[in-house]
């Protein structure tokens, strides 16, 4: 599989764990699964670790380090509130972008020589 493929792959898990922990978080605390609020929790964190665990995987067998910054800029884009908050998502993003883009522009130029 190709890296790109294994981003694709990887950001489409982490967004289904992130969707599939509030589905399952909700369906904890409505009569399907029991009134309990510790039934919700448990599910969606569950679904959550599940889930990330498999996009964690894809993300670990990128072979070119040059995809690096652009997965976590985008991890961090995708998961707000860990860090700071929303509002600097656009900077992490566009920053994790840059180093790429100068990692695969040095790579490039390192094999032109």
């Amino acid at each position: 599989m190709k890296d790109r493929q294994r981003i694709v792959l990887g950001f489409f898990l982490l967004v289904l764990a992130l969707i599939g922990a509030a589905i399952a978080g909700l369906s904890g605390f409505a009569a399907l699964v029991g009134a309990d609020s510790q039934n919700g929790i448990v599910l969606g964190l569950a679904a959550f670790v599940g889930l990330g665990a498999l996009a964690a995987y894809q993300f670990i067998k990128i072979r070119d380090w040059a995809w690096i910054p652009a997965v976590l800029g985008g991890i961090y884009a995708i998961v707000p509130d860990l860090l700071v908050g929303p509002t600097d998502d656009i900077g992490a993003l566009l920053l994790g972008a840059a180093v790429s883009g100068v990692l695969a522009w040095r790579r490039g130029r390192d094999a032109a020589n």
